[in-house]
């Protein structure tokens, strides 16, 4: 249950435990008969309640496990912290319903304080301060779900005779209005009273009350004070209020990191496909964050809501009252120091400017529905400069400049997104109603291609803007729809110099002039360069493998695959980088940006030119592999390349076929490592394994086509014989850019995402070795690598060096503690009590630890960067261009030993009793016979053949991680303020 969202940090250690207390105090009711208390089954409990099962619990003298206090201890400061941010709202704009909730909150925090102290928080707490008390090796759900009854009975004790009535306790607010009732039950009316018998029994426990399948989500504290003595449930607000300030916070840094991506775009050569990688994960970071608010608080969780919750519905009144500080620890322990403060400027750092573009784009879309602005939309907008120096505007002018540019963006956005139903109701009078169309990737027009990247979006957008005039669409826009409009927007206006600093407001600088979006994404497209661009390479790959058909004497042996390639590289040159506008799109209005670039869907978006860009690399890699998977040229090839060199033939290995062979060594050799003799047995042994899954594979195929939605789908490598690995770029695609979503089977072992997740692999001490060994060493994810030669001592190396959790994190915790501290000192009273998101992320005991969204983000961009330019850039790699090489190359090969007449040649293609492939033939003979003339030819193919991987990329350039990182330290011009308190 390891949840590395910050964001639920707070609900889940509530749920945990809710669930520890309920979970013990029905075994204590069990065991001891004790009819003193009432648990509710429902995995819900009031806060009173919460105090009673505690005292329950202590009057047991059960054993109170350290996470429990740890527990109680991030609760009461999580909500500590947010109480005294919400008073601070209360005093600056009086409401009454504020000032009640935080009565409230304030109650519910003592009586947390209380469930401490009943427990034995205080002595607990001493102990450990004093160092008596050991570190729990048990991770929550050891201890909490340990011991489970199977089946769980927790009903009254009662006399045989008595005709007492079994209730179900009270379960919520929410449940009040039911006929249930807590208690041990009341008399039937009518009767006399009875006897009580000696002889006794349980109750038959009603079906659903078993805490068995009850999941953790069910486990809730239930506020039931008003003011400390009231039953409605005030706290509730409280709650989403918390909510609502996380997700918020969350924003407000996820924006300054994409931001930040952006600027490297622009002025330090960062690959916009990265930059567009993570703003996907962040963009899913808040949607996760969202969806927590939808499950909690259906109804409330638009921006709208949201955005209402956090500013009061006023967000002019609160320009005070959200602040970023910057201190300075002082020197030899002295008290830190105030070095600069600034009010956040509250229309910028919540969206608000990006909100209301949208919603005042979509109310005049609907106005017109043409795709056409309004009269007076068009005087707003109208005449936009791209070349505004922005350095020289004002603020005023700015933000009309952006919001020019954003309506008008949007405007393209969904004229070429739908032109697709456009066309078919203008042309063919089909008469769809575009009101009612399915926009989204499920609907029937997400076959018919537009964009790259930005469908999902797009979608959405669309579905709002062609509704009817006055249809409301607040409800229906959510925080990550804003968010990701934000990102958009923000990776154009950095490019022009202009970004947000929480420290520094609005920083403008020079723009970049040397920048232009489409930099990187012309590398692949390439229309007036070298055979390495798809759109060059897609074509002759295509006349070869028509003429490898006619060869082997079936023209038509490679229509599929030609098929697919010609139609990837028609959306491409259709729709990727150069859409249909700049050649004319008849059935839709012309580009808002026809002034200056009738193309500026593109070319006023890096954004748009990076994702765009990421979604064409992995198609790129997935039409690769499929037709690697299929051919045997590639797999003959590296077998070939791998003979002459480890016979010393091939004195120094050719560095573009030796990196492909260590890249695909599962897909290309029998036991996944290339082999050092015995070269035509691992042939062979290959060769049995496709044949003998041909079959299955061919009706996975099938299958596959006809429940493919689109190409990417059509092409899934999980229907691949040999080529079945897929990118981390693939499947975070798949996971909806959620790395927490990808499973430990699939995961890539040489990401930087894989080894947080080793080093978070429990582990505990071998009493025998005194070492630290695997608690599960049948985990998959343990077993995947120890496959590759990772050991329980390397995993053990890598859990002591994780940051988030171990001795680590107690050493991160202490650096934190003490320059929380020197603040403090500075203003006791203004930091009484605040614990900063760091340092209170870093105390949370969720299994394995915990990341903040920030640093996931960060850590899943240097995968991303690897897989695309970096280390073992494979995104990156002409498949075509490659493909087709090997093709020449062969060609060559059988060229010069026809010529020399060489005896494997002739065994190969001129036996006439032979009826098989003559090609496959010749590499089987050449890889047993292994004769002398032959293996010269091939290996002095290869030094004349000789290239580099770098130079089959579609990149001028590669720069490996540890490059890049050097390059930036040495040119970054500012350090990173050593603390931050917001």
């Amino acid at each position: 249950m390891a949840d590395h969202n910050l964001y639920a940090s707070y609900k889940r250690d509530q749920r945990y435990l809710v669930c520890w207390l309920v979970q013990t105090s029905n075994r204590i009711i069990i065991s001891q008969q004790d009819e003193s208390l009432t648990i509710n089954t429902s995995g819900q409990t009031t806060i009173s309640g919460l105090v009673a099962m505690s005292s329950l619990i202590a009057k047991h003298n059960t054993t109170i496990p350290a996470i429990v206090f740890r527990l109680l201890e991030s609760i009461i400061a999580d909500r500590a912290q947010a109480h005294m941010i919400f008073e601070k709202l209360a005093r600056s704009d009086p409401d009454p319903d504020l000032e009640k909730s935080n009565t409230s909150h304030r109650h519910f925090i003592n009586m947390l304080k209380q469930t401490f102290e009943v427990l034995g928080g205080l002595a607990w707490r001493s102990g450990e301060e004093a160092g008596q008390r050991p570190d729990d090796e048990e991770t929550i759900e050891e201890v909490i779900f340990s011991n489970k009854f199977s089946a769980l009975d927790i009903g009254a004790v009662i006399d045989e005779d008595s005709e007492e009535e079994v209730e179900l306790p009270k379960a919520s607010a929410a449940r009040r209005r039911q006929t249930n009732r807590s208690g041990k039950g009341k008399k039937s009316s009518g009767k006399g009273k009875k006897g009580k018998s000696t002889k006794k029994h349980r109750a038959p426990a009603a079906p659903q009350i078993s805490l068995e399948d009850l999941p953790l989500e069910s486990y809730k504290i239930v506020d039931d004070f008003n003011s400390g003595a009231g039953e409605n449930g005030t706290g509730l607000l409280t709650d989403y209020l918390m909510d609502v300030y996380t997700i918020f916070r969350n924003i407000l840094v996820l924006r300054s990191s994409i931001q930040e991506k952006w600027t490297e775009v622009a002025y330090d050569d960062l690959n916009s496909a990265v930059a567009g990688a993570v703003s996907n994960v962040a963009i899913a970071t808040i949607k996760k964050m969202q969806s927590s608010i939808f499950v909690e608080y259906p109804g409330n969780d638009s921006f709208d809501a949201i955005l209402n919750a956090m500013t009061r519905g006023s967000p002019e009144k609160l320009r005070n009252n959200f602040r970023v500080d910057m201190w300075a620890s002082g020197p030899g322990g002295q008290a830190a120091r105030q070095v600069h403060n600034t009010y956040l400027d509250i229309e910028e750092h919540f969206l608000i400017y990006s909100y209301k573009d949208l919603c005042d784009f979509v109310t005049d879309f609907q106005l017109n529905r043409t795709g056409k602005p309004t009269k007076r939309m068009q005087a707003e907008i109208g005449n936009w400069n791209p070349k505004l120096n922005l350095a020289n505007a004002t603020k005023e002018e700015r933000i009309q400049w952006r919001r020019a540019y954003t309506i008008n963006w949007l405007y393209d956005l969904v004229n070429v997104f739908s032109s697709a139903v456009v066309k078919r109701n203008t042309l063919n009078g089909e008469g769809h109603d575009l009101s009612q169309v399915d926009w989204s990737s499920a609907g029937r027009w997400h076959a018919h291609r537009r964009l790259f990247g930005l469908n999902e979006f797009a979608g959405f957008v669309s579905s709002l803007a062609w509704q009817k005039p006055g249809t409301l669409i607040k409800s229906k826009i959510l925080p990550h729809h804003v968010f990701q409009l934000q990102c958009i927007v923000d990776s154009w206006t950095v490019s022009r110099g202009w970004s947000l600093s929480f420290l520094h407001g609005h920083v403008l600088r020079p723009s970049s002039h040397n920048f232009i979006p489409r930099r990187d994404l012309d590398l692949i497209l390439v229309r007036d360069r070298a055979l390495t661009g798809f759109l060059q390479a897609e074509p002759v790959l295509k006349q070869m493998l028509e003429r490898d058909g006619i060869r082997r004497g079936n023209p038509e042996l490679h229509g599929a695959r030609c098929a697919i390639l010609k139609q990837i590289g028609d959306e491409f040159d259709d729709w990727l980088g150069q859409i249909k506008y700049a050649s004319g799109l008849d059935t839709i209005p012309t580009s808002r940006f026809s002034n200056t670039n009738a193309n500026g869907l593109y070319e006023y978006s890096p954004f748009q030119c990076g994702v765009g860009l990421l979604e064409a690399l992995e198609l790129n890699y997935l039409i690769g592999t499929y037709i690697w998977d299929q051919l045997p040229e590639p797999t003959m090839l590296i077998h070939l390349h791998n003979m002459v060199v480890k016979k010393g033939h091939l004195k120094t290995p050719v560095e573009l076929w030796l990196a492909i062979g260590q890249i695909f060594s599962k897909a290309m050799f029998p036991t996944g490592t290339a082999p050092t003799s015995k070269f035509a047995q691992a042939f062979q042994s290959l060769s049995r394994n496709v044949q003998n899954k041909c079959s299955t594979a061919r009706t996975m195929k099938l299958q596959t086509s006809k429940n493919a939605a689109d190409i990417p789908g059509l092409l899934d490598p999980k229907s691949n014989v040999l080529f079945k690995s897929k990118p981390y770029v693939h499947l975070l695609h798949q996971a909806e850019w959620d790395p927490d979503r990808i499973s430990d089977e699939e995961i890539p072992l040489d990401t930087f995402t894989c080894m947080l997740r080793l080093s978070q692999l429990k582990m505990k001490k071998d009493g025998l070795a005194g070492r630290m060994v695997l608690a599960d060493p049948e985990s998959p994810l343990f077993q995947r690598a120890k496959g590759r030669g990772y050991t329980e001592e390397f995993i053990a190396k890598l859990s002591s060096a994780n940051p988030w959790q171990g001795d680590a994190a107690a050493e991160h915790e202490s650096e934190t503690e003490n320059i929380i501290r020197n603040i403090q000192r500075a203003d006791p009273e203004r930091f009484k009590g605040v614990v900063t998101g760091d340092q209170e992320m870093r105390k949370k005991n969720a299994p394995g630890g915990s990341m903040d969204p920030e640093e996931m983000m960060q850590l899943c961009g240097w995968d991303v960067y690897n897989s695309v330019c970096g280390d073992t850039p494979v995104l990156g790699l002409s498949f075509p261009f490659v493909t087709f090489s090997i093709y020449v190359w062969f060609e060559m090969l059988e060229e010069e030993l026809k010529e020399l007449r060489n005896p494997v040649y002739v065994d190969a293609y001129e036996d006439p009793n032979f009826r098989g492939d003559q090609r496959t033939r010749l590499v089987m003979l050449a890889l047993e016979a292994q004769d002398e003339e032959c293996m010269k030819v091939i290996a002095e193919l290869f030094e004349k053949c000789r290239c580099g991987f770098g130079e089959n990329t579609f990149w001028d350039k590669i720069e490996t991680c540890d490059e890049r990182t050097e390059r930036m330290n040495r040119t970054r011009k500012e350090e990173e303020p050593g603390c931050v308190v917001m």
